[in-house]
């Protein structure tokens, strides 16, 4: 992520080291905590649950067992007794590390939750990151862990024979946590509104319980965390003892499950605050399912989440990365309003005048000049006129292949990796239902000629005179595509483009995103609202399309203007689209959860949906896409206006991203650049440029104007 500083783990553990190095020490006193605590259990269906994370003495004292004083933050030693009392006794004492920036007053805190089998390497690391953002921190001793285990590093808790161990040591971390809190709002120099959650791995599911049981927390950060707590533990590899264990004892996971409801993430994800939280977790990870991570993200509404390429343990090689990432977020939750245009990205074609993808070098200097300029985003053209610039079985591969022939690399998976290296998001951009002018394109030899679209007078595009609109409708209108439109009422079209898409992510797993073009009808402008008005050209009519119209509805299509059945007709076609976006969905979910799916989209929502059947309104609505981009090309910069506030205000989750032109002649920078600064200020949640290889050959100062402009500070990209 751009949001990072390029460092090795070697510093982070250095730096962390020094939070545990000489300072002045001394020891002091104690006090005592008034405790009110009160849960509102209302609208919850599980409130029975809530009362065994209630605080139910009165008081509480607490010791301050002592005080080193440093130049830029104070460390304090803390113990106070659980109230969840275990049967082992060195486990019912609460250790705290209190770290205080100097110099600073009425500052967030973040209850750091975070060991290594009983050591606090990580968590040390994330205090002095947060130091350097004048955040203070505390790091707590979860139960059985630390001084808080019979023997110092024992594992117990992943080798547990019944629930109860694990529930015990659950419901006495989210007591010990609230404890915490109320310690904490009796500091002066705490603000009381902003004391959160900062958990790690176990840290973050015991985290992700307590922010569900007390919404009061935040903001917070839970990363490598995840609901289903008995799935978890049933297929973890770092549960196998456990799993052994249980099962030796009669467990199932069905049966686990049920024992673990009271504990689980899940039972009190939708009492989380969806906007004081933010997720980061690894597509690769073994003992965290992304299974039980998305689930845990989707009953919780939502909140901002970062996919990592890691698994969990292997997380710890950028751990200097993701924590001052995590910090950043915390710290920018707590202190300021969200950032705008988290998504910084750039359209780079296939064919563009710079001929990018041609070669290994070209591709290494777009990747550059593109992370160094501060994006965060590329939509790479990999599917163009039914060929493919990655390795597919199914359509032409030239492009391909004269890459792979010259420079020995497979073009997209050197881009996914060096992506990676840059800390830049990649997404396969692909052309769906448009095959450019490629009338030999192997998908129309395979389904023949047919699936080429017709329009209302029954003519194809194949005999379009120069892919124009014939005479005489070529007096009044233009065609918005003049080129070859496939027909989205084929069912052979979409399972041939749907087996596009499957084999790209099969063969591709490392891809972040799915971005999907000309996912619509062609239309005529002036365009028509809908064929009942329709005295031009409309289209969708052929002969294999009307007849399945009328198997399906019972209703016959409506011919030759006589204006009988046209709105179901035009409900059926923009149906046909959103169908296919459906089940591009579907597969994602099912196949590749982690992968976002977005589509480029008409900006004009009305004539998208009355002309082009293209209902992205609507996608957003039921959650088909994780985000749309209006293609919001103009140099009016009041129009442009109009446009990004209608998209942006239309949907929060999922957002709309603004597509805005950088390769219309006679456009300045200045006015691409007033036009973002619009779009930050409406709080689009991201922004697209079309495109590097028209920026590269027409203005390519404008790469140094966004690095030094809007693009200076980092950005954050948000799932």
């Amino acid at each position: 992520m751009n949001l990072l500083r390029k460092q090795t783990l070697f510093p982070l553990i250095v730096s962390a080291s020094l939070l545990i190095g000489a300072g002045n020490s001394r020891a002091s006193g104690s006090g005592i905590i008034h405790v009110d605590d009160h849960i509102d259990t209302k609208s919850f269906g599980n409130s029975q649950y809530l009362e065994y994370f209630r605080l139910k003495e009165p008081h509480f004292t607490f010791s301050i067992d002592n005080v080193e004083t440093h130049n830029s933050y104070t460390k304090t030693e803390v113990s106070f007794p659980s109230e969840f009392i275990s049967d082992q006794p060195e486990n019912n004492t609460v250790y705290l590390s209190y770290y205080r920036p100097s110099g600073v007053d009425n500052v967030p805190c973040a209850i750091i939750l975070g060991n290594l089998r009983g050591r606090y390497i990580m968590a040390r690391a994330v205090a002095r990151a947060l130091i350097e953002r004048d955040i203070a921190s505390v790091i707590i001793q979860l139960p059985y862990f630390g001084k808080r285990s019979a023997t110092m590093y024992d594992d117990l808790l992943a080798e547990c024979e019944n629930s109860k161990l694990i529930t015990d040591a659950c419901v006495q971390s989210v007591l010990d946590i609230k404890r915490t809190r109320h310690w904490l709002r009796n500091r002066p120099e705490i603000d009381p509104d902003h004391i959160g959650i900062f958990g790690i791995s176990y840290g973050a599911i015991i985290g992700a319980i307590a922010i569900g049981v007390e919404p009061g927390f935040g903001p917070n950060v839970l990363i490598a965390g995840g609901g289903d707590v008995a799935r978890i533990l049933w297929e973890s590899s770092r549960t196998a003892k456990m799993k052994s264990n249980l099962e030796q004892n009669g467990y199932t996971l069905q049966k686990l499950r049920a024992e673990l409801k009271m504990i689980d993430p899940l039972t009190y994800a939708s009492r989380i605050n969806p906007d004081k939280l933010i997720m980061f977790n690894g597509k690769n990870d073994n003992i965290i399912p992304s299974a039980c991570t998305r689930m845990f993200w989707e009953k919780a509404g939502k909140p901002e989440m970062v996919w990592l390429k890691l698994g969990h343990i292997t997380a710890l090689l950028q751990a200097d990365k993701i924590l001052r990432n995590a910090a950043d977020a915390f710290a920018a939750t707590a202190n300021a309003p969200p950032q705008a245009a988290g998504a910084r990205a750039i359209w780079v074609e296939c064919e563009g005048e710079n001929s990018t993808l041609s070669s290994k070098q070209k591709i290494v200097e777009m990747l550059d000049t593109v992370s160094d300029a501060g994006f965060n985003t590329v939509f790479v053209q990999v599917y163009r006129g039914n060929r493919a610039w990655f390795l597919s079985d199914i359509a032409d591969t030239a492009p391909f292949q004269k890459v792979r022939l010259a420079d020995e690399i497979d073009l997209l998976q050197f881009i996914i990796d060096e992506g990676d290296k840059r800390g830049l998001e990649i997404h396969a951009w692909l052309n769906i239902f448009r095959i450019a002018r490629n009338r030999r394109a192997k998908m129309l030899q395979q389904l023949g000629k047919e699936i080429v679209i017709v329009d209302s007078k029954g003519r194809s595009l194949l005999d379009y005179p120069g892919y124009s609109l014939p005479a005489p409708e070529s007096d009044y209108f233009t065609s918005s595509d003049e080129s070859l439109m496939l027909d989205p009422g084929s069912p052979e079209v979409q399972k041939y483009q749907l087996g596009i898409i499957r084999e790209l992510i099969e063969k591709y797993p490392g891809i972040d995103g799915v971005h999907l073009d000309f996912v619509r009808y062609p239309y005529t402008v002036p365009y028509p609202p809908g064929s009942r008005y329709s005295k031009a050209i409309d289209f969708g009519y052929n002969r294999d399309t009307l007849v399945r119209f009328k198997n399906e509805t019972g209703l016959a299509p409506p011919l030759s203007k006589n204006f009988n059945n046209t709105r179901e007709w035009d409900n059926w076609r923009r149906s046909n689209v959103t169908d296919f976006i459906e089940k591009t969905h579907n597969l994602l979910k099912k196949q590749s959860p982690s992968i976002k799916l977005s589509t480029a989209v008409l900006c004009w929502a009305d004539r998208a949906y009355l002309a082009a059947f293209q209902d992205w309104r609507g996608w957003l609505q039921n959650k088909l896409v994780d985000f749309v981009v209006p293609m919001n090309y103009t140099r009016d910069r009041t129009f442009a206006y109009y446009i990004s506030r209608t998209s942006v205000n239309f949907s929060a989750e999922p957002p709309a991203y603004i597509g805005l032109q950088a390769y219309m002649g006679g456009t300045t920078n200045e006015e691409i650049l007033a036009q973002i600064d619009d779009c930050i200020a409406l709080g689009a949640r991201g922004i697209v440029l079309f495109s590097y290889d028209s920026i590269l050959r027409s203005r390519p100062g404008l790469f140094n104007s966004l690095k030094q402009g809007p693009f200076k500070t980092s950005s954050q990209i948000s799932r």
